[in-house]
């Protein structure tokens, strides 16, 4: 990298971390999106068992949290642990607190402008790899996401990573890039199993440039390619304990797929959250997740332009049309790297098709795609061979870029990102402020003044929020979660949290609670129990407005 490089490097990735200290510091979390917090409460569980060392011992005990057991350890269904013990343990080594961890996927966005830079230069030139690197910092899904606590995030880099290695194999003719690629892959795998819907494209590519090209170091590919699959696959016996249950899954998704790509459907796929106004397949009264996507296992039209439409939603319709216009501009073969636009396509396309026959679809499973779309986009402007209209088209282009991030980021309301079927809280908008984290410090710290001879403090948190559009008492919502998350983040080591979803005098006489703390909307506690037990306080969490009530039992 040379030092003007650097410098643009450098700018980039302190504008972006400016930024995100910025957001992070005024957002409550009012919107945080169930698999955020799956992970979330996964690195909660570790930090509690670890946070009473010291900084080394701390470092050291994170050490066997990387063993397979633990890794295996599913946050839901089936995604292994590995995202948020690998950025809990970087956070450890940064001293970044667990409630500022988003912090964290800074480290995971240089990783990925590093590796789209060099895979861009490696494949084109350098101001190809400039460009490019600025396009994918500015898409509104890259830099939404470096603010939420999701494995996907890890997995851009990761996938970016892995494809400058093998473009480094030189269709498996380096060893050590093999090598290389084959641990990347191992630790992708861990974090975030889908990406082998974006590694195979490039594989597939590789391959059937060894068959067409018939190479005279066959014997040394085939090695290489073996040890590379090897190391990879390997990762499996860490992320999952039980290959006979992956086995099944594998069965049933692949049987998914196969069914989905031989059948007609009329209908698309649903979000519960927005039933009311869609005519979509929505989840089954038995889904406790209002996020949850199904379809009726058969392919139509708009299941097919699904991933289309969020792609104009991950790098932002402006942007998304412009990667439209350069995948027909952009020249089959750089002088550096024949076959560049082919191997770029080949990432975009497979892992395309791929998603498209999965039967849960969300737009931040096809993020991964991203560098090869900013680097193809970069391709086609530097297509324009008048330097002063190309200066004049960069120019422009950023200003769009700059523009636009400050309106998705601080402007654009949650829920509304343009061109969207389904609309996730994972893609990037303004921060919202809410109490939520003053309110349960202010709980935590009462209950610590009132309960300081109890050597364990049994606290039962119940919450009854109801709302019209659930179609079960048990569905998830972030206010339950995200609350239980921070009464966790501040209570004593000896006070122990359980979340139930019913209250009745049978529970609480059952578990015998020192405290009752209440998450409902005009909700009355009953006589029998509020004979036992003394209110201490009651709060209203905004902008939500669900009351919270605590209590205390009667000595």
């Amino acid at each position: 990298m040379k030092r003007p490089i650097k410098i643009v490097f450098i700018c980039l990735l302190l504008f972006h971390a400016i930024n995100n200290i910025l957001w992070l510091s005024i957002d409550g979390k009012q919107h945080i999106g169930c698999f955020v917090i799956f992970h979330l409460e996964r690195a909660q569980e570790i930090h509690e068992n670890i946070n009473s060392q010291g900084y080394l011992h701390r470092i050291t005990a994170m050490l066997a949290y990387l063993s397979p057991e633990q890794l295996s350890q599913k946050i839901s269904s089936n995604l292994p642990s590995g995202y948020a013990i690998i950025t809990l343990f970087l956070s450890q080594i940064l001293f970044i607190p667990l409630h500022f961890i988003e912090l964290t996927n800074l480290i995971y966005l240089a990783i990925l402008l590093l590796s789209t830079y060099f895979l861009a230069k490696q494949l084109f030139d350098r101001k190809t790899a400039l460009i490019s690197i600025f396009l994918l910092s500015f898409y509104p899904y890259i830099y939404g996401m470096s603010r939420k606590f999701i494995a996907e995030t890890a997995l851009i880099a990761i996938t970016a990573s892995a494809y400058y290695f093998l473009v480094k194999t030189n269709y498996f003719k380096n060893i050590r890039s093999s090598i290389a690629l084959g641990t990347v892959s191992f630790i992708a795998i861990l974090i975030q199993p889908l990406y082998t819907a974006f590694i195979s494209g490039g594989f597939l590519y590789s391959v059937f440039k060894i068959i067409q090209k018939k190479h005279t170091f066959l014997a040394k590919q085939l090695l290489n390619i073996f040890l590379c699959l090897l190391i990879a696959v390997s990762a499996l016996f860490f992320a999952y304990e039980d290959l006979h249950n992956l086995k099944i899954n594998l069965n049933n998704t692949f049987e998914d797929m196969y069914i989905t790509a031989t059948t007609f459907s009329k209908n698309f796929i649903g979000n519960a959250d927005s039933g009311v106004n869609n005519l979509f397949l929505y989840a089954s009264p038995n889904d406790h997740c209002p996020c949850t996507q199904v379809s009726d296992r058969g392919i139509n039209l708009r299941c097919i332009f699904f991933y289309f439409t969020q792609m104009l939603d991950i790098l932002s319709p402006l942007l998304g049309i412009l990667f439209c216009i350069s995948i027909f501009v952009t020249k089959s073969n750089s002088e550096k790297y024949p076959g560049a636009k082919t191997l770029l396509l080949f990432w975009i396309g497979i892992s395309y098709l791929f998603l498209i026959l999965m039967p849960q679809k969300w737009a931040r499973f096809y993020t991964a795609a991203a560098p090869a779309m900013a680097i193809l986009t970069s391709a086609g402007i530097m297509q324009i061979k008048k330097i002063k209209i190309r200066k004049i088209a960069l120019v422009l282009l950023a200003f769009i870029a700059i523009v636009q991030f400050f309106f998705y980021s601080y402007i654009l309301y949650p829920h509304t990102p343009p061109l969207c079927i389904i609309k996730e809280y994972i893609n990037a908008h303004k921060p919202l402020k809410t109490n939520y984290s003053e309110t349960a410090l202010e709980i935590a710290k009462s209950i610590h003044l009132t309960a300081k001879d109890k050597s364990r403090i049994k606290i039962g948190f119940f919450s009854l929020v109801t709302f019209s559009d659930r179609f079960s008492e048990r569905w998830y919502n972030d206010a339950t979660y995200y609350f239980r998350f921070l009464l966790n983040l501040y209570k004593q080591p000896n006070a122990c949290i359980t979340l139930k979803w019913a209250l009745s005098e049978e529970i609480i006489k059952e578990e015998s609670y020192d405290y009752i703390i209440l998450l409902q909307d005009n909700f009355i506690l009953p006589e029998e129990i509020s004979d036992n037990y003394e209110l201490i306080d009651k709060a209203q969490l905004h902008p939500s407005e669900i009351s919270v009530s605590h209590y205390k039992l009667n000595n």
